[in-house]
């Protein structure tokens, strides 16, 4: 899925293997304004070397290599989808093909800013490119900025080991969720060849845990390539 074996991770250190590639998505996910041990971790990396990385076109080949990766996502046409940490936009502009009405967050003003002269480029090209209905945000890492039940998804890639307080983030998350609708939760597993280090990363078992804690729903899990996938449902919401 976002895993490759020409490292683009912007979590792994340079030369550090060049096994499996990061996920731009991942950024809420550290930035300039994230003091965590995880963000500082990222941005060892410059702001030009993360879009580098963020934007390499083999991140959505091995999506689409990847078995039965689908079925853990809604129909997103018509869907209004939080992209949480939307880095250099990479994935909020595949969503947004996908018929998707994307509200792309970070918390790092260069990549909003990077974001949104990405959408205007597009615009002065394209006028009816899904891209200009994307909905360009600044969010902090303590919740996101949506309003109560407003939000189909909300897809963290890379992200999940940046939060601190993940139960609280999560309740937070559950009411801007619509009823029925869920969070999808992509990150490194915690034995895998790259990423941030080891003592950052969560097992599945975690994640369950704190979902469940939230009060969401664990509707599936999926082991990817040194990642694993958990969507956690919100039957009802609120």
């Amino acid at each position: 899925f976002f895993s490759s074996t020409m490292s683009t991770d912007p979590e792994a250190a340079p030369n550090e293997g060049d096994v499996v590639k990061g996920h731009g998505h991942g950024d809420g996910h550290g930035h300039t304004q994230d003091n965590s041990e995880a963000g500082k971790h990222m941005n060892r990396h410059s702001f030009q070397d993360l879009v580098k990385r963020f934007e390499d076109p083999e991140r959505l080949t091995t999506w689409k290599e990847t078995e039965n990766i689908q079925q853990a996502f809604p129909e997103l046409k018509g869907k209004v989808v939080a992209d949480v940490g939307c880095g250099s936009g990479y994935f909020s502009f595949w969503l947004a093909d996908m018929g998707a009405k994307v509200i792309a967050l970070d918390v790092d003003d260069r990549f909003i800013d990077f974001v949104k002269g990405r959408i205007s480029k597009l615009a002065t090209f394209d006028p009816n490119s899904p891209a200009t209905t994307i909905d360009v945000r600044q969010t902090t890492s303590e919740c996101l900025n949506l309003e109560e039940a407003s939000v189909d998804m909300c897809l963290l890639i890379n992200l999940y080991h940046h939060l601190s307080d993940r139960v609280e983030y999560f309740r937070k998350v559950k009411t801007q969720l619509k009823p029925g609708g869920c969070v999808i939760a992509i990150d490194f597993t915690k034995d895998g060849p790259n990423g941030p280090p080891a003592h950052l990363r969560l097992t599945p078992e975690e994640v369950k845990q704190e979902f469940e804690a939230a009060g969401l729903c664990v509707g599936l899990t999926l082991d990817l390539p040194c990642q694993w996938l958990i969507r956690g449902d919100a039957h009802g919401a609120q």
